[in-house]
């Protein structure tokens, strides 16, 4: 196909590389594809939908997002596992994105359905609690956070009563008391993969529980 001619012909290139698909696409829908097309054509999309993301073209990476899971095989997550993940996560993503919250919610049910990893299933569960809070719904959405934090290591009392707060509070003052700016900005870079996904749940729950949970908030700051 035409599509198929201008990705071999220039590689890295992300304009080529969104014109090359479209064509791929129209040939899709006007022709029949083999299994081996349909394979081929849905990762041309997948990598189509990052591009178009990136360029903040929503309408344009939803659309390589739908006909690159549309070109799926049927047993799809038993062999198309890595990308399965890939385009149902940047749909998800797009969605959230657009405030689509029915399409973001059949996204997510895929991936929380079929991931193998719990790693794997990081990246939706997010969504999924930011999902919930643009429903109101941050009494789960907090639920959702304690849990994964707990898995990833950083457990938070479910027990929190104001003496608790207050004395701890009160310690952590006393630990940072004698910092100085200075001395927080020379602090080494946080690049334990671990921890760096527990500071991303760490930060959706302090703004949910300001509105939720005041007194787990304060928890959180002790953290």
């Amino acid at each position: 196909t035409i599509g198929e001619e201008l990705l071999q012909s220039v590689e890295n290139d992300s304009a080529v590389h969104l014109i090359a698909t479209d064509q791929i696409n129209i040939y899709c829908e006007d022709g029949d594809p083999s299994t081996g097309e349909r394979s081929q054509f849905a990762s041309v999309n997948a990598k189509a939908a990052k591009l178009a993301l990136a360029l903040c073209n929503l309408d344009q990476a939803r659309s390589y997002i739908d006909i690159g899971i549309k070109l799926l095989e049927t047993k799809n997550w038993e062999t198309q596992y890595g990308l399965s993940l890939d385009l149902f996560e940047m749909g998800a993503s797009a969605s959230c994105m657009r405030g689509d919250t029915a399409s973001m919610s059949t996204h997510l049910n895929e991936v929380l359905s079929n991931a193998r990893t719990f790693d794997d299933s990081l990246q939706a569960s997010s969504l999924l609690v930011k999902l919930l809070a643009s429903l109101s719904k941050y009494e789960e959405a907090i639920s959702n956070c304690l849990i994964i934090l707990s898995n990833l290591g950083e457990a938070l009392p479910s027990d929190i009563s104001l003496p608790l707060v207050e004395k701890e509070l009160f310690l952590m003052k006393a630990d940072l008391g004698n910092v100085t700016r200075d001395q927080f900005k020379i602090l080494p870079q946080m690049v334990d993969k671990k921890k760096l996904n527990a500071m991303k749940y760490l930060n959706m729950l302090c703004m949910y529980s300001i509105i939720s949970k005041p007194m787990l908030f304060h928890r959180i700051l002790n953290e």
